[in-house]
């Protein structure tokens, strides 16, 4: 769990919990609750000062389960955006989206031709496999 992490890599840093909730910027008493899985779920905020503190990319505070949950619930949005992008690329209709979803096809458009082929493959074995 992301509190199991936060904890080992607090302690590989040699920091106290009151010194690392003080350069978070959190109380001790929230961080603690992170670390205990108690706050099972703090804001991508909190975590980026975690990281940033660190000096870890997000990704290392998390589980391998964590971030397949993350994975796995971002597959609609990912399917649905793909199909939003194949749709603009054809340029039939004018489509409106939220400002997520133009964001993350104006970096699907940014990619090179060959990540964008890889990017469409991927979701077409995930499409398959539902």
């Amino acid at each position: 769990m992301i509190g199991d992490n936060i904890v080992k890599i607090r302690k590989s840093k040699g920091m106290s919990l009151s010194l690392c909730a003080k350069k978070i910027g959190i109380s001790s008493g929230y961080l603690s609750d992170i670390e205990n899985n108690i706050k099972k779920n703090p804001s991508v905020k909190v975590l980026n000062k975690i990281s940033f503190v660190f000096e870890i990319p997000i990704s290392e505070l998390l589980s391998t389960e964590e971030k397949l949950d993350i994975a796995m619930g971002s597959l609609k949005e990912i399917r649905d955006t793909i199909s939003h992008y194949q749709a603009s690329k054809s340029n039939v209709d004018e489509i409106e989206l939220d400002a997520e979803t133009n964001l993350f096809i104006n970096k699907l458009k940014k990619l090179s031709k060959k990540d964008r082929m890889i990017v469409e493959v991927l979701v077409g074995q995930l499409l398959k496999e539902e």
